[in-house]
């Protein structure tokens, strides 16, 4: 039947799959038989049933359903900050070491993106730093001449699909 309505944000494809169906909306499509319905009259019936939570059940069970395998699926993302301080670096290897609860020890399981904070940004480049190595819970990071303040740097974590959750 045409002019049928798709529910907008309500599944896409399996709305439409629905609302094509001849046994969906016998309601509606008793009432739209009726042309002498003004389409005022149409929308306010449309409205009320698909405001009705009994009249789309099939569908709104298949859409909580791939709703909640999406949620499962998702990574979760993680954010830390961390602070190099000055007292930290090696001299000799112009390194730092840092806790980072959450980093895996393999490389393959997370992707870490290592931000310094704004008022930090300058510095942090001008040091040349980089994360260089990762362990269980820390990260490595490497200067080309030690900085001689403080930087704060925030640390976001996502994994990888497969790999383990920070």
């Amino acid at each position: 039947m045409k002019g049928i309505v798709n529910v907008p944000g309500g599944g896409g494809g399996s709305v439409s799959a629905h609302n094509v169906d001849p046994k969906a909306h016998p309601d509606l499509r008793k009432e739209m038989e009726d042309l002498k319905k003004q389409p005022s009259e149409l929308e306010k019936l449309i409205e009320e049933h698909d405001s009705n939570k009994a009249a789309h059940a099939d569908i709104r069970e298949k859409v909580e359903k791939l709703e909640q395998a999406q949620a499962k699926t998702q990574p979760e993302i993680k954010y830390q900050t961390v602070t190099l301080t000055t007292q930290g670096w090696s001299e000799d290897a112009k390194t730092q070491k840092v806790t980072v609860t959450g980093v895996s020890a393999k490389e393959t399981d997370q992707l870490i993106i290592p931000t310094p904070a704004l008022a930090n940004q300058e510095a942090y480049l001008d040091a040349g730093i980089l994360a260089t190595a990762q362990e269980a819970n820390s990260l490595t990071f490497t200067a080309e001449t030690v900085p001689e303040e403080e930087l704060t740097v925030y640390v976001t974590i996502i994994p990888f699909g497969g790999g383990a959750k920070a």
